[in-house]
């Protein structure tokens, strides 16, 4: 929680004036987004590669005939799903209020500004993701479907996240750029002094 009392007093700095309540929250809310976004990308991970031999894409040998855990690992990753997306739809409306709010001072704040472009760069892959998250998450909960791994919808939305090759190289840029911009918002490189810009 200190990164977002960190973030509001940067606010001020920047304004020299309180920041308003709404803009205190979308600040919150854009933390707390990328807090959860973040750490749930890292547990759904963990529940996906947990399927397969170690350094391949095939299932277990020990989970071949034990169709439940197969299954009940997918409903956790679909589940969790839910969680991470919504979060990741408040990051980015966060955002958008934020960079239009504050757009101004953006020039003066290099790791700001390169925050806001590695996040809305990997938007489109994202997006995917989330698209089949979605699916999966409609066969499940909705269709009431309990996903074997012979079956089309395990190859079809969920290894196809792993067996696609761009689709897993642009998933791991995309979580590099998260640890980026993690980075930057604690080192914040490129500052310029505000005050120093505008003459005074």
């Amino acid at each position: 929680m200190s990164i977002i009392c960190d973030f509001f007093v940067f606010l001020e700095m920047i304004k020299y004036t309180e920041i308003s309540n709404l803009e205190r929250f979308f600040v919150a809310l854009l933390v707390t987004g990328f807090m959860i976004w973040f750490g749930g990308t890292i547990i759904r991970t963990a529940l996906a590669y947990d399927l397969f031999d170690t350094g391949t894409i095939s299932i277990r040998q020990d989970l071949r005939q034990d169709q439940g855990t197969v299954g009940y690992n997918i409903y956790l990753f679909a589940q969790a799903s839910l969680y991470t997306n919504i979060a990741y739809a408040f990051c980015l409306v966060s955002i958008i209020f934020l960079t239009i709010r504050f757009r101004k001072v953006l020039k003066y704040q290099g790791w700001l500004f390169m925050s806001i472009v590695l996040f809305l760069l990997n938007l489109p892959i994202e997006a995917y993701y989330i698209f089949l998250d979605y699916a999966l998450s409609v066969e499940i909960f909705f269709n009431n479907e309990f996903v074997y791994y012979t079956s089309p919808i395990f190859r079809k939305l969920f290894l196809v996240r792993f067996e696609n090759i761009v689709l897993s190289i642009l998933k791991g840029i995309s979580f590099m750029s998260a640890i980026t911009i993690i980075i930057l918002c604690i080192w914040q490189p490129l500052r310029k002094e505000y005050r120093e810009e505008l003459g005074s």
